[in-house]
């Protein structure tokens, strides 16, 4: 290796040494193999104390009824563990409880809204426009179930509640619509069945009224047979011209 010369004199000692370079190397190693066990005890204790949080956060999350009470009297909901804490326990806990508090209240609310839709379809009296002020009612009534807990969530739980309640009314609606026009069909066909049965009596109860003659009245009563299968929106064409054909041979 390189030398440096020693003041008063030829003489020269190494200023490198091999076994010197061996330990650094050593050294720098262990530091690093140090530095890397550090690295995964951290992570693994991180992993360990965000486990026991979320649990811990889970089994002392509000209860239903607690929020419940919370909604009527306007009281504030603390759950465990605290969302802006550095302590990964504590953030753990608190995003434990707040994910099963959502889930409570989502799960109770979209019960409300299957029992909204089992009660309406039971309702022969029921509407679109009624049944979807039930269902608003209903979403309101849960998502500001999570107002004392969490803005936040009570807008999640708005918004996933609020899809449900859309679908619903939407097949609501659809079955409503099918049910109005079969029972506007089946009136309709009936007047004009009543019509048709009763044309023989106007042949035979007719009375001379002015310039109205016989055929002009069964003209008419023909004419109302089409009108009123017309407004029926379940009624073919070619069921109406049925229906004309039949008052003809009556």
């Amino acid at each position: 290796g390189s030398v440096a010369p020693v003041a008063g004199g030829n003489v020269r000692v190494p200023t490198d040494d091999p076994q010197s370079k061996v330990l650094a190397a050593g050294f720098g190693n262990l530091s690093s193999r140090l530095e890397t066990f550090s690295k995964t005890a951290f992570t693994i204790a991180g992993a360990r104390a965000k486990s026991l949080g979320t649990m811990y956060g889970a089994a002392n999350a509000p209860t239903q009824d607690q929020l419940l009470k919370a909604q009527r009297t306007g009281e504030v909901i603390d759950l465990p563990g605290d969302a802006s804490s550095l302590n990964i326990f504590n953030q753990a806990a608190y995003a434990g409880s707040l994910s099963v508090v959502e889930d409570r209240v989502e799960i109770a609310g979209r019960r409300a809204l299957t029992q909204a839709m089992a009660e309406a379809a039971a309702d022969p009296s029921m509407d679109p426009k009624t049944f979807t002020a039930k269902l608003d009612t209903v979403v309101q009534e849960y998502s500001e179930q999570m107002v004392t807990v969490s803005p936040a969530s009570a807008a999640k739980i708005n918004s996933s509640l609020g899809l449900v309640a859309n679908s619903q009314v939407v097949s609501f609606s659809r079955e409503f619509m099918t049910k109005a026009i079969k029972q506007e069909t089946n009136v309709a066909k009936e007047s004009a069945n009543v019509i048709i049965t009763d044309a023989p009596a106007v042949i035979t109860g007719h009375q001379s009224n002015g310039d109205v003659t016989v055929l002009e009245s069964l003209q008419t009563q023909r004419s109302r047979v089409r009108s009123i299968l017309e407004k029926a929106t379940g009624v073919t064409e070619d069921y109406i011209l049925r229906k004309e054909k039949q008052f003809d041979t009556k």
